[in-house]
């Protein structure tokens, strides 16, 4: 920055100013644009759904594997509720988070996808703190453990079965491994 001195008639006569090394500064923010970017790139490429809502489940942030799982627009999601995404989930687990904050809640929920599926999906809760507000939030994420739920109730047929099979026979069953 600088200043122009001028005489009586308008003539400059001398400059006066300042320099400030901002290198540092510069560097820095190059630093944290690149920490940001490693960050985004870390949570939109994971296979689980991260999300973030205000303490009445409004989402405020959600991944890219929102989209991807369910099918919903992620921009049309942001400031609706979650929990007009879930099926199978108790709102008074919620309560439980408040009584106790450091509190984790684990839960097995379904999700509605965009065409009206409904997927399973494991949601784990807590309580957290917004960084730029420091107001109390929901930070949670949903994992897809569809495919783990559809094999153990397959597993359970199959054990029904064969157990209707050993009481109502008369023959010797046996099993060798």
């Amino acid at each position: 920055s600088g200043i122009l001195i001028e005489n009586d008639f308008g003539i400059p006569e001398k400059i006066i100013g300042t320099h400030i090394d901002i290198s540092e500064i510069k560097n820095k923010e190059i630093e944290l644009a690149k920490q940001r970017n490693e960050y985004d790139h870390l949570v939109n490429n994971l296979a689980e759904i991260i999300f973030k809502t205000d303490l009445e489940g409004n989402l405020i942030f959600i991944n890219h594997q929102w989209e991807a799982i369910t099918g919903h627009k992620t921009e049309n999601c942001i400031g609706t509720s979650i929990f007009n995404y879930l099926e199978n989930f108790n709102i008074s687990d919620i309560k439980e988070l408040f009584t106790y904050p450091n509190k984790t809640i684990s839960t097995e929920i379904q999700l509605i996808k965009k065409n009206n599926d409904k997927i399973w999906g494991l949601i784990i809760l807590s309580i957290d703190f917004n960084v730029s507000t420091n107001e109390k939030i929901i930070i949670g994420t949903i994992t897809d453990i569809n495919d783990t739920v559809k094999f153990k109730n397959q597993l359970e047929i199959s054990e029904q079965k064969y157990r209707f099979i050993a009481n109502n026979t008369s023959d010797f069953i046996m099993q060798h491994l």
